[in-house]
């Protein structure tokens, strides 16, 4: 009887190990999956994919050729990645903003020079993002924002006041 138990509970044991790992290799399939998609547009992502570039950049005007940018940061103990408006000064300076950032989940993730990647073009670069909290700062870094979209727009830009919610974060080149 008592072997019949001892037997019992061991088949108990070995078919929750299975099961768990199963579990576990089902998620980690599943989240590779979804870092393979996303982000897109405003469903945010896991591992940003791509050409991983590990050389320094001091000149990032080449992300005013394309519409928006990828960025990963960590969250907790996963990446987190999501799609941004990324813009580059003359000067070749990079900046990524974001509106209504309060409400959102990611920019309170953003600690003081947080290492992440931006994606640019299929590109992945290693990067250190920084909060930009200072409102004369952030104002000039709103109004450099009106360069890029006159760049890519055939119509004037017409620059309109920075809005209370926008937040801005400076992205500089990290070696790898």
């Amino acid at each position: 009887m008592e072997t019949a138990r001892k037997s019992s509970n061991n088949k108990i044991y070995l078919y929750s190990g299975i099961a768990f790992f199963g579990i576990t290799i089902a998620a980690a399939v599943a989240f590779y999956t979804y870092s393979m998609i996303c982000p897109c547009e405003r469903t945010p992502g896991g591992i940003l994919f791509g050409e991983r570039i590990n050389e320094p950049v001091s000149d990032w005007s080449h992300v005013n050729e394309v519409e928006n940018c990828e960025l990963q940061i960590a969250a907790g103990i996963r990446p987190h990645s999501l799609t941004l408006n990324c813009w580059a000064t003359p000067e070749g300076v990079l900046f990524v903003g974001c509106m209504s950032c309060d409400n959102k989940y990611w920019g309170y993730q953003v600690g003081p020079n947080e290492k992440g990647y931006i994606r640019v073009a299929g590109r992945v670069y290693p990067v250190t993002v920084n909060r930009i909290e200072d409102p004369a700062e952030m104002d000039n870094v709103w109004r450099s924002r009106f360069y890029k979209l006159g760049l890519l727009s055939t119509e004037p830009v017409t620059e309109e006041p920075r809005d209370e919610g926008w937040w801005a974060f400076s992205v500089v080149s990290r070696p790898s």
